[in-house]
């Protein structure tokens, strides 16, 4: 009786399994059988409409349609931490704290309640180049989000109980106070617990002097004591036409013009744009340096770092190659699809658990390009060996097949962030901000990817290996390697 079911159970997946897979008796059929009675309608995408217009007082207003129900609406100004003066440091953190609080039309409840009404999801984020203030919603409450974002960029009241510690409020009202310097706070707080972040940060102060050196961060012994009118001297400064874009993604071109002038960004003054020469100076140091943050955990972080390049230099597109011929990510699997430097690692840790990969941070002007290595406090001093051993020799040893593999995932990751909102608004703001205007759609960047030679991509390696390489290391370090011993 067993064997009997166990044949008809065979039997019935052989039969199903040839359906699907197509044999001769069924292969005119279709493997989804129409309803009776319905009429098949093909579904049809309309086409995609771009469209980027500059303002006169020089804001650039991006809008790509798409056939998803919702909106994404990016303002992006340049605002960052790079463009902080000594006296100002730590002020870009706070204007992203008060991102959505009270403007001079609207009170902090109707900037929480009408959000939440539409269902619209809010943030604001920042980099040492810029400040992201991002919106979502459906397509039919895009003007709601519009007057919501445009006023918590042009209008913020940024009221001194909302900025600055006040003891009195603090006493009495801690539980409700959700004001910019707690939010600060706890952010300083976080970064103190996150090894890798606080590392990379470290060393991109020791990269830079000043400008990119910054952090997005505000440094702990300033929280507290930033002012109302410091925070709006920077903003009236900053936020600028001619440092400021407007992108959205679901809106068609023209509906996202009207609504912008009409919410007041068109009467924004054009000011002075900001300039990475003579502010937010980018020089990357010219002296070997080594970074130790020491704990009791019991792994190791390093990273090797060098002089990267910016993303209007004609090298950008070789850093981009390189970065995945070295293995941009760490795999799946210990064994599977090993990358140049997760191989290093693995032989150098005898299989015991550990990961490398590079990094590639572009900026306007500049950037940084490296290696991160994470490994079992014993192993860190032979991994961080192999691993700068195998990015020296491949600086030399890539070949024709690597650059290729690399181009083809270059242009697919290209391709796939075109199809999300996200992607597509992030390159529709870097492009107009950083290139002027110069937009290229993705077509013209792929063509790009495929002119870029294995000669190109080698010389960018070597120009890497020549600057100045900083070690960077947290953890148990007893036993961990010095910059002097890797013979860069």
């Amino acid at each position: 009786m067993l064997r009997a079911g166990a044949r008809f159970c065979q039997s019935a997946r052989a039969a199903s399994a040839s359906r699907f897979v197509g044999s001769k008796a069924d292969a005119a059929f279709p493997l989804v059988d129409p309803l009776p009675n319905t009429v098949q309608v093909g579904l049809e995408t309309p086409p995609t409409q771009r469209q980027l217009v500059e303002f006169t007082n020089g804001i650039f207003v991006g809008a790509t349609t798409s056939s998803a129900p919702t909106a994404t609406v990016n303002i992006v100004v340049r605002a960052g931490s790079r463009y902080e003066s000594s006296d100002e440091v730590g002020i870009s953190h706070y204007l992203r704290r008060l991102a959505y609080k009270s403007t001079d039309k609207h009170t902090a409840v109707y900037m929480t309640c009408v959000p939440q009404w539409y269902g619209m999801k809010l943030s604001c984020t920042g980099t040492r180049d810029s400040i992201i203030y991002s919106g979502t919603c459906l397509k039919d409450d895009v003007d709601y989000l519009l007057d919501v974002m445009c006023q918590t960029v042009t209008a913020p009241k940024m009221y001194n109980w909302e900025v600055r510690y006040t003891p009195y409020l603090h006493e009495r009202h801690t539980p409700r106070l959700e004001d910019a310097y707690k939010r600060v706070t706890e952010d300083t707080n976080s970064l103190a617990l996150d090894r890798t972040i606080r590392l990379m940060d470290t060393i991109q102060n020791t990269a830079f002097r000043g400008g990119l050196g910054q952090s997005p961060y505000c440094p702990a012994h300033r929280v507290g004591g930033i002012n109302e009118d410091a925070c709006v001297a920077f903003h009236k400064r900053r936020y600028v036409g001619a440092n400021m874009g407007v992108f959205a993604a679901g809106v068609h071109p023209d509906d996202l013009v009207t609504a912008v002038t009409r919410h007041g960004l068109y009467n924004v003054p054009k000011g002075e744009p900001v300039s990475a020469q003579a502010e937010g100076v980018s020089k990357y140091c010219s002296a070997n340096a080594e970074i130790r943050h020491e704990g009791n955990e019991s792994t190791v972080i390093a990273a090797l770092v060098g002089q990267g390049v910016g993303l209007t230099s004609d090298q950008h597109v070789s850093s981009l190659l390189l970065q995945r011929i070295l293995g941009s990510e760490a795999p799946m699997e210990s064994g599977y699809n090993l990358t140049r430097l997760q191989s290093a690692a693995e032989k150098a840790s005898a299989g015991r658990p550990t990961s490398a990969q590079s990094f590639n941070f572009n900026y306007s002007d500049n950037g940084l390009f490296g290696v991160q290595v994470e490994a079992q406090r014993d192993d860190a001093r032979n991994v961080v060996k192999a691993v700068a051993g195998e990015f020296t020799r491949a600086s030399a040893g890539i070949t024709e097949k690597e650059l290729t593999a690399a181009k083809v995932q270059l242009v697919a990751d290209l391709l796939i962030a075109q199809e999300t909102q996200a992607g597509v608004l992030e390159d529709m703001a870097y492009q107009c901000l950083y290139r002027g205007g110069k937009y290229l759609v993705p077509e013209k960047v792929a063509e790009r990817v495929e002119a870029v030679t294995l000669k190109e991509v080698k010389e960018f390696a070597q120009t890497v290996l020549k600057s100045k390489i900083i070690l960077g290391q947290s953890g148990d370090l007893r036993n961990a390697v010095h910059i002097d011993e890797l013979g860069l």
